[in-house]
C-alpha cells in the first residue's frame, strides 16, 4: 500500500475520485478544477495548488474566467497542507477571499485499517427510495447551511458514487457519499444530525 498516495488522495480528494454523469475536471500543473452539478462553492472546487508566489493573483482569474464561461459563480479553493507557496491562504485572503462558513477547516484523513464494527442499534445502508434520497438531502443541508429541500433529487445509475444513510431507531440521522476511485475509496460530506451525535462513540 502507498500511503504517501493515500496522504495524496486524501488531501486532494476531487482530483482522484471517479466523475459523475454531470461533473468535469480540469487538471494541469499548477492546480485541479473540479466542477459537479450545482453552482454553489461545494459544487465548484479547486485544489492541489503547486503555484509559485509570483502566479497567485493570475490563477485566481484564470479559475473564475474558467467558472464563468460555464455560467458558474461560486468557487471553494482547498489549501491542502502540501500546496505552494506556503502562505497560499493567507495571500488568497489578502485578495478578498473568506474563509468557509460556519467554520474554515475541512479534514482529509486517511483509513488503512478496517473499521471496528458499528454500534449494534445503528444500521447502514445505500440511499434507494425517493424517501431515503431526501432524507439524506435534508441531513446534508442541515448540517452543512444549506436550502433545505422538499423534493427527492432523482436516483443515479452512476455504481462509482453511491449516498448512504446511517438509522437509529428506524429514523435517517446521518448520511455520507461514497466515492470509489482507483486507489480509494474516498467519504464525502459525512453529517450527522445534532440529536444522534454520540451513539456508542462511533
Amino acid at each position: 500500500m502507498n500511503e504517501e498516495l493515500l496522504v495524496e488522495v486524501a488531501e486532494n480528494a476531487n482530483t482522484y475520485t471517479p466523475l459523475g454523469p454531470a461533473d468535469e475536471r480540469i487538471v494541469n500543473d499548477r492546480y485541479v478544477l473540479w466542477m459537479g452539478r450545482g453552482d454553489e462553492p461545494g459544487w465548484n472546487v479547486a485544489q492541489r495548488f503547486r503555484l509559485e508566489a509570483a502566479e497567485v493573483e493570475e490563477v485566481r482569474a484564470e479559475l473564475h474566467g474558467l467558472l464563468r464561461t460555464r455560467g458558474r459563480t461560486g468557487l471553494t479553493w482547498e489549501v491542502g497542507t502540501h500546496a505552494t507557496p506556503g502562505d497560499l491562504t493567507e495571500r488568497l485572503l489578502e485578495l478578498g477571499l473568506v474563509d468557509d462558513e460556519p467554520t474554515p477547516l475541512a479534514v482529509g484523513m486517511v483509513l488503512t485499517e478496517p473499521p471496528a464494527a458499528p454500534p449494534a442499534e445503528v444500521e447502514v445502508r445505500r440511499a434507494e427510495t425517493p424517501e431515503e434520497r431526501l432524507a439524506s438531502e435534508r441531513i446534508a443541508a442541515i448540517a452543512f447551511g444549506g436550502t433545505v429541500p422538499t423534493d427527492p433529487p432523482p436516483p443515479s445509475d452512476d455504481p462509482n458514487n453511491v449516498v448512504y444513510l446511517a438509522f437509529v431507531d428506524g429514523k435517517a440521522v446521518a448520511r455520507a457519499s461514497g466515492s470509489f476511485g482507483e486507489h480509494a475509496v474516498s467519504l464525502f460530506g459525512g453529517s450527522t444530525l445534532l440529536e444522534a451525535r454520540g451513539h456508542g462513540a462511533y
